[in-house]
């Protein structure tokens, strides 16, 4: 007997202390609705050691043929004493429930819903009324209507993909469930790497990176695929490997401290907080780079004898060259060394009884003038023809090779 009554007192005073720490239930469970483009949006905020049940929230309506099938976000396997394996929530859930066409304007929304305390002890359920407005919802179109059902095909398609392979029961570890890892391609190249594991993902405008000794030049980051997230709306996410290469400038150690900065979530519902790592990497020396390459070309490219050039390669050597002010200089030698061959000698008669043979005195300035004009139309006149000539050469062998005459 005595046993019993020092058993009944101990869980007296377990209840009592458990009581007393327990919040009210509208503080361990904040909930707000709200009409948001077409949609319900239900929204609990959790306090910290306090759990919601998926599986106990119900939704009813005065008008329930004009609300959608509500949508709720993963939620994490609990194997709970009281009721067995359940879904349940931490933090902050969000259900959304699409609003159909109807003629109702505004509706009464009675949302059911039971959470319990890490403590032990579970709350009795809790009914929520809310008086919603949605007078200002809009008939949808046509092409709203195959835009719902496209994205409502493409939701299947990817639940059915999931469902092939089951979320586990428990989240990895950061460390685990994205796999960082940074190297030096070069001197001048870094190449970062994740591994994310298939339930997991990793935001495409949290990454962030940073180098201590150098400059990070631009970076082109690949894009991610877009997600409907609960929390962001929609944004770029990154699944399976993502490799990105960072360029480097203005670099000032030749040992340099990397840092990236990174952020993702669970498939199961939870998201990790900001991720940090720091690297110490050192650069191959540029010197060694260049050694080894010209060792492998040396190595590769076979020697060849010197073969003394022509007059026309000798013209397509210079050609090849980056200096314009040698190139235009030599031209200019070429084109006083084509006016002393023989086919030009019969040009000087005839510009000569050109001049002439104006009426009038001819000053020295007008037949310098009239011998420019002269020569400018010839050129001119030769160096279109000859690009034509050399245009119409390219097509000849283009098709005669496609012939097979050659």
């Amino acid at each position: 007997m005595k046993h019993i009554l020092w058993l009944l007192l101990l869980l007296f005073s377990t209840f009592s202390q458990a009581e007393e720490g327990l919040l009210p239930a509208d503080e361990a469970f904040a909930f707000k609705a709200k009409v948001v483009n077409n949609n319900i949006i239900l929204n609990w905020d959790i306090a910290k050691g306090y759990y919601l049940y998926k599986e106990k929230i119900n939704i009813s309506s005065d008008f329930s043929a004009q609300l959608g099938v509500a949508k709720f976000p993963p939620a994490k396997i609990k194997d709970d004493e009281f009721f067995g394996k359940m879904g349940i929530y931490r933090h902050q859930t969000i259900v959304t429930i699409p609003v159909l066409k109807g003629d109702a304007t505004s509706l009464l929304l009675n949302v059911t819903f039971q959470g319990c305390a890490d403590l032990g002890v579970c709350y009795p359920p809790i009914t929520k009324t809310a008086a919603l407005d949605i007078s200002a919802m809009q008939a949808p179109s046509i092409v709203d209507n195959a835009f719902k059902f496209l994205s409502k095909a493409k939701q299947s398609t990817q639940s059915i993909i999931e469902n092939i392979v089951p979320i586990s029961n428990e989240p990895l570890a950061a460390d685990e469930a994205f796999k960082f890892s940074v190297e030096a391609l070069d001197a001048k190249n870094l190449l970062v790497s994740w591994d994310i594991h298939s339930e997991y993902y990793l935001y495409h405008d949290k990454f962030f990176i940073d180098a201590e000794g150098a400059e990070i030049d631009k970076v082109d980051f690949p894009k991610g695929k877009i997600k409907d997230d609960p929390l962001f709306g929609k944004v770029q996410i990154h699944k399976g490997r993502l490799t990105v290469k960072v360029p480097l400038r203005n670099i000032q150690k030749q040992t340099i401290n990397f840092t990236a900065k990174y952020q993702g979530c669970w498939a199961g519902g939870i998201c990790y907080p900001p991720q940090e790592k720091n690297v110490s990497l050192t650069l191959p020396k540029e010197i060694d780079m260049i050694s080894q390459a010209t060792t492998i070309t040396s190595a590769t490219t076979p020697l060849k004898p010197n073969v003394e050039l022509n007059a026309t390669d000798k013209i397509s050597a210079l050609l090849q060259q980056d200096d314009i002010f040698w190139i235009l200089i030599s031209f200019f030698g070429f084109g006083l060394l084509l006016s002393l061959t023989p086919c030009v000698f019969p040009m000087i008669p005839i510009l000569s009884g050109i001049i002439v043979g104006q009426k009038g005195e001819v000053t020295t300035r007008k037949a310098l003038v009239m011998s420019i004009v002269f020569v400018l139309a010839m050129s001119v006149t030769y160096a279109i023809a000859g690009v034509l000539a050399g245009y119409l050469v390219k097509i000849y062998r283009y098709y005669s090779k496609r012939l097979g005459c050659w």
